[in-house]
């Protein structure tokens, strides 16, 4: 868990950093609001410093009129706001120091924390050296199935009607008929009949182990499921195999700086609380 994101309110997204408004040396005015500017240039500046994800929305230009549309009418209701003496509320200024401690703390986690923590290559390639038995890619098997749907609450007549039929298709895939074919007639899951490998995990143990049991073009017996009866033939098999360093390279990085980065945020942590006093007391319960 990476415990330093509660130091991200969306709120921050919305204010207004210096370097917003422009001047009448900035490149194309968008906006004026009496003797302040909005230039194109301070427009994009502003974009830039947006999450990734946030910029992600406004790229496109009806993306950043509507984002200049926002920045106007920020700029708009807080003068209002002043003239109304809001400023001066108890209330909102506490609110606006809250804002500004979240901003802080955000900014000196990533600086002074989270920052300077580094994972070097050669780190990778040694963890992925010396722990090998973890990177193995698991057996899989392609094991399309089709289902006969029964309710949960229908009778046991349902039941033994729709086994009756599941084994009848049963004997017509193990005579050669074509599973696809037969999935689109009769299945009631409009899943069946892909095609893609799983490994056992994908399915609950009692399939799996049924199923994995198999070989290859084997159909199995119908197995009964919450909603129904299913019928599986396995048409390939992926042995188990040890996953190449290219192959988790990435992965362990992101393992290894996470490890890192919380390591850093709980012994920053730890040190500030103590040299500012922090007492917690009692239960937070109302």
């Amino acid at each position: 868990m990476e415990t330093w994101n509660w130091l991200i309110p969306g709120l921050i997204v919305l204010l207004l950093p210096s370097g917003v408004w422009g001047s009448e040396q900035d490149s194309v005015p968008l906006a004026q609001i009496g003797d302040k500017i909005i230039s194109r240039q301070s427009l994009e500046a502003r974009l830039q410093r947006l999450p990734p994800e946030v910029q992600a929305q406004y790229r496109s230009e009806a993306g950043r009129s509507a984002y200049l549309r926002e920045l106007v009418r920020l700029e708009v209701f807080a003068r209002a706001a002043r003239e109304q003496g809001l400023d001066r509320d108890p209330e909102i200024q506490a609110r606006i120091q809250d804002i500004m401690n979240a901003m802080l703390a955000h900014q000196y986690v990533q600086r002074e924390i989270l920052g300077p923590v580094q994972v070097q290559p050669e780190e990778v390639r040694r963890y992925y050296q010396t722990h090998r038995e973890r990177f193995v890619s698991p057996e899989k098997i392609r094991a399309p199935s089709l289902l006969l749907r029964v309710h949960a609450k229908a009778t046991e007549a349902a039941w033994k009607a729709a086994e009756q039929q599941a084994w009848e298709l049963v004997h017509r895939l193990r005579a050669g008929e074509d599973f696809h074919a037969l999935a689109k007639t009769y299945s009631a899951d409009h899943t069946a009949g892909q095609y893609d490998f799983y490994d056992r995990f994908h399915w609950v143990p009692q399939v799996a182990d049924r199923i994995f049991s198999l070989q290859v073009g084997e159909v199995s017996d119908p197995i009964r499921v919450s909603n129904g009866y299913r019928v599986f033939k396995v048409l390939a098999r992926r042995p188990a195999r040890k996953q190449t360093f290219q192959e988790v390279a990435q992965e362990i990085y992101e393992q290894l700086l996470r490890e890192r980065r919380d390591a850093a945020y709980q012994a920053a942590e730890s040190a500030l609380f103590q040299r500012y006093g922090v007492v917690i007391r009692g239960s937070t319960d109302p």
